[in-house]
């Protein structure tokens, strides 16, 4: 698992050092642990994404930070907001031969998740807003499952969506990869109340 986290000074403050803990933590006390390798790459800046696929090459790419509507926000040398085109990211990931799911643990991330379940077979997406505490809800829970032996990212992410269910008002999509002639619809979907 890697894990690109931005926090740019010029964004809304985000809780990302919380959620690695409560990942890592969640994670640490489950069945397979040891099969869950987690790298964390915080104040990620755009320089350093494609370095940082070449070091750990993921089956699981994780980001954690801010979105818009067709961009995610990673940093540049000052610490500031540098918005990198969805679409352009889901180029470069299109090339990584074991990345197998791609999560945007970022605001309006649904838009543009096509692409990226198109580049590597899945991609986990949320709709709208994600508040702080859903996006770390949703991490602690699916990496859990994976890590007690939820075979299927699908069964993982059925799991953490849930659990996200029970206080979260979240809506969190799971795409797969397109084939010729299909719409472009969830296969699995969350909706709360209130989200």
């Amino acid at each position: 698992v890697l894990i690109l986290s931005s926090d740019p000074r010029n964004g809304g403050r985000l809780r990302l050092a919380q959620e690695l803990r409560d990942l890592q933590v969640a994670i640490r006390g489950t069945r397979f642990a040891s099969s869950l390798d987690v790298h964390n790459e915080s104040s990620c800046r755009y320089s350093d994404i494609t370095a940082a696929l070449d070091r750990f090459d993921p089956h699981i790419l994780h980001f954690s930070g801010h979105g818009g509507e067709d961009v995610l926000y990673f940093e540049d040398a000052q610490g500031i907001a540098k918005p990198v085109k969805k679409q352009a990211l889901a180029n470069v990931l299109r090339h990584q031969k074991e990345l197998q799911l791609v999560i945007l643990n970022a605001c309006f991330s649904l838009d543009q998740g096509q692409a990226f379940a198109n580049a590597t077979g899945l991609a986990i997406v949320s709709e709208g807003n994600i508040l702080d505490q859903d996006a770390i809800d949703f991490s602690r829970e699916f990496y859990t499952a994976l890590g007690y032996g939820q075979r299927s990212y699908i069964e993982a992410f059925e799991r953490a969506k849930s659990a996200l269910e029970m206080t979260g008002e979240a809506k969190v999509h799971l795409l797969q990869r397109e084939t010729s002639g299909e719409q472009n619809v969830p296969i699995y979907s969350s909706s709360t109340p209130g989200g």
